[in-house]
């Protein structure tokens, strides 16, 4: 018991970050990581959590509850999101790659369509 005192009153007097804004960047790290186009934003908060977590480990405090998760998912999320990121001018290239070499692919469709009606 005294010992968590002891870490209460070390996190009061280090005047450190609140743990809940870490954990909620976190999440929105891994969240818009999930949107694909907006992946750049999970970047952003990846690195914003980390770097707050980072406080409570310069300060050796333990990183514990809300600060490990917030930790795990900004680090987690940060990184998936660059890969994401990097992906989605590959994925657009790709596209227009491929309509450029079918030109004429509303005419195929059609006629995709005329033959599998008639048939």
């Amino acid at each position: 018991m005294a010992n968590n005192e002891t870490n209460q009153e070390v996190v009061k007097a280090q005047n450190l970050p609140k743990r809940t804004p870490i954990l909620v960047f976190g999440i929105l790290s891994v969240s818009f990581l999930c949107t694909f186009w907006l992946s750049f934003l999970g970047i952003i908060f990846g690195f914003i959590a980390r770097g707050k977590s980072n406080v409570y480990v310069d300060a050796g405090v333990p990183v514990t509850g809300k600060v490990r998760v917030g930790r795990v998912l900004g680090t987690v999320g940060g990184i998936i999101s660059i890969v994401a990121t990097v992906l989605v001018p590959v994925v657009i290239a790709l596209i227009v790659y491929a309509i450029s070499q079918t030109p004429d692919i509303a005419a195929e469709i059609e006629e995709a369509i005329r033959t599998a009606v008639v048939a």
